[in-house]
């Protein structure tokens, strides 16, 4: 008797670790500008802001609507990449 409650007591206390370990995620967003990101070739992707306005750039969101009102533009093709620990990803876009 004893034996089964104590696999019941380690059952237990897994269950309660994985979930309070599930409940410990959290979200975390990078912006555009963050550092982590690497951009190919940097001289094709530009930072446009109030400050750095860009009136030839494809693409022109509202600065309201966009995280530090901030973006990139890719106007000439190339690419970006973000490399991250972690179990999943969003992407959030204005266009």
């Amino acid at each position: 008797m004893s034996s089964n409650r104590s696999l019941l007591s380690i059952v237990v206390l897994a269950f309660f670790a994985l979930l309070s370990q599930a409940q410990s995620t959290k979200d975390v967003a990078i912006d555009d500008t963050d550092k982590a990101w690497l951009y190919f070739p940097e001289s094709s992707w530009g930072a446009i802001s109030d400050k750095n306005p860009c009136t030839a750039c494809n693409t022109q969101p509202d600065p309201e609507k966009v995280h530090d009102k901030t973006w990139h533009d890719l106007s000439k093709g190339g690419s970006a990449q973000l490399s991250f620990v972690g179990s999943g990803y969003a992407s959030l876009s204005q266009v």
